[in-house]
């Protein structure tokens, strides 16, 4: 860092700490200063989850001072207005000329004051007590949702007024929590109910555990995903209602969980049994502008409109599909079928269509939208590393259904210049010299092109039919060449390696490279290889050697971070060469 950089900083961070933060407040107003918590008793609760319940809460802070609010200070109202009368003025100008020509008008947009206000700035947060009693109101009902029925919320606002600031206090008193004592399930539809006793595991309510409305609601949700993986496709939580009654004291909670019936609206009320529904025709169609129907292909008990049309060959579409006519309705099957449709390179949009018919079985449209095959990207830019410059270029050709199975082609080629420090300057310049040289000459050259090729499949000589089509089986072909031209030395990596990717579920990933290949040759200068001697390192000797590897290795990925009811989440990665 540059030293006169921390003074510099230090300096603004003095003076934002300086600016007053209630200067655009009129008479009456208080700055929202901070919310506090008084915890008279013992929760089993989380306090950050306690302060996220209240409405109001102070701008933010960064490094120890409202930056957020010393920006939307900073613009005073006739700077504001000063600034967007001369701007208005130059964009009138620019649009009469613009009108001359037959282009149309442009907007105005922000002023730098503006930007700087309502972009950076954070308006003050001014103290409303009606949000106050909201606040206080929403802390006891989500305490009494935790388990606390007996609870008391008292509010203090303390005023400042010398300073135009206040704060607030909440004071929080609880009688112990309810636990639930008894928990039942009362299923109106005999054939659900055989269900649920036999397949079904209520794991979230827990005899002799705080009572926790959320609890209950995880709960629900499994269980209607359970039933929706089971036929029951018009199934939905509104079904499933919960019966409380601590009557019977000593912080007691008996629970019921009750599954109604659907009702029919008629003549008069009445109540059915849940149908369970089978998947019906499956109908595969291209969302194409001019595609006109070509008749209906039959392909293994599917349906394609239009075939001979289709971008992916209709056994990759298959391979990445789990519904099947006759089959019991499956939520989970539906959404990978999504999913893995929707992954798949070639295609840009993915949409399914159901109907349900009265014979109990639902019809499937799976309207594909492919995307462009191919693309290619340019990207430039600048670097300074230890004020060296230089520059750097990128190249990049996709083509993301090669062989019309899905197949991603990438094509890669980087290369950039830049000035480096030289390890071994010429003893006959001078110290100009080598700061000029140092500073102007762009001395160091890099490039190198790479391919990788992305096969939706294993190639061999592992079997396709060994692994199921849930565990999305992807191989990997990765060829790298990288070329370094340095005044020091001239160095040549290659890289090649063949993998093998496939899911064990959806947490877990695996994958396996059986052959990695680096070849790397180092040509030195004399007055380099003198200089490396001379610091007796052998570790940094063998660094620019050339080297010779090939290396088999495995990486088992566990990501737990999609589970939605759980506070802490794990994620873990492992590797073996």
């Amino acid at each position: 860092m540059h030293p006169r950089i921390i003074p510099i900083c230090l300096l603004a961070l003095l003076i934002l700490t300086g600016c007053d933060p209630t200067k655009r407040l009129v008479e009456g107003e208080q700055l929202l200063r901070r919310n506090k918590l008084i915890l008279e008793d013992d929760l089993d609760l989380s306090k950050d989850d306690l302060k996220s319940i209240i409405v109001q809460q102070p701008n933010k802070r960064i490094f120890f001072t409202r930056f957020h609010l010393h920006m939307y200070n900073i613009p005073s109202e006739k700077r504001l207005e000063s600034a967007r009368r001369r701007k208005n003025a130059r964009i009138s100008k620019r649009n009469d000329r613009r009108i001359e020509k037959g282009r149309p008008k442009k907007g105005s947009g922000r002023t730098k004051w503006e930007w700087l206000r309502e972009v950076v700035g954070e308006p003050p947060v001014v103290l409303d007590s009606t949000t106050v009693t909201k606040s206080r109101e929403q802390l006891s009902t989500y305490l009494t949702k935790k388990g606390y029925f007996q609870n008391e919320v008292r509010d203090t606002i303390i005023y400042s007024q010398s300073e135009k600031k206040a704060r607030v206090e909440y004071a929080i008193s609880v009688s112990p929590y309810y636990e639930v004592d008894t928990f039942f399930v009362q299923v109106k539809d005999p054939t659900m109910e055989k269900r649920i006793a036999t397949g079904y595991e209520f794991e979230s309510i827990r005899i002799g555990e705080r009572f926790d409305v959320d609890v209950l609601a995880e709960e629900r949700s499994n269980l209607t995903t359970f039933l929706r993986n089971r036929g029951y496709y018009a199934f939905s939580r509104e079904y499933i209602a919960f019966q409380l009654d601590s009557s019977s004291g000593d912080r007691a909670v008996e629970v019921g969980m009750i599954i109604q019936n659907p009702v029919i609206t008629g003549d008069s009320l009445q109540s059915q049994g849940h149908s369970r529904y089978r998947f019906g025709d499956i109908l595969f169609r291209y969302d194409l502008p001019g595609l006109t129907g070509g008749g209906i292909s039959e392909v293994d008990g599917y349906s394609f409109d239009s075939a001979d049309s289709y971008p992916l060959k209709t056994k990759v579409i298959l391979q990445n599909t789990f519904i099947r006519t006759g089959q019991e309705f499956k939520q989970k099957d539906l959404d990978r079928t999504y999913r893995r449709l929707s992954a798949l390179s070639a295609l840009d949009h993915v949409r399914l269509e159901i109907e349900a018919k009265e014979d109990l079985t639902l019809d499937v449209q799976v309207i594909m939208r492919p995307t462009r095959r191919q693309n290619i990207a340019f990207e430039t830019q600048g670097t300074n590393s230890g004020g060296f410059l230089g520059m750097e270029g990128n190249v990049v050709y996709r083509h993301k259904n090669l062989f019309r199975g899905a197949e991603t082609l990438e094509l890669q080629f980087n290369g950039g210049l830049q000035a480096q420090a030289l390890l071994t300057d010429n003893a006959s310049l001078t110290e100009q010299e080598v700061q000029r040289d140092r500073n102007l000459t762009l001395n160091t050259l890099e490039f190198g092109p790479s391919i990788e090729l992305r096969l939706p499949k294993f190639l061999l000589p592992v079997s396709q039919e060994r692994f199921a089509k849930s565990a999305n089986p992807t191989t990997i072909l990765n060829a790298s060449y990288n070329f370094q031209d340095r005044p020091d030395f001239k160095r040549e990596l290659f890289n090649f390696y063949l993998g093998y990717r496939w899911f064990e579920n959806s947490k877990k990933t695996h994958q396996v490279n059986p052959l990695s290949v680096s070849v790397i040759r180092v040509d030195k200068s004399s007055e380099f290889q003198e200089r490396l001697e001379a610091f007796n390192d052998q570790f940094l000797l063998d660094s620019y050697e050339d080297h010779f590897i090939t290396a088999t290795t495995y990486t088992s990925t566990y990501n737990g971070e999609q589970d939605p009811f759980k506070r802490n989440r794990f994620f873990f990665r492992g590797n073996l060469e």
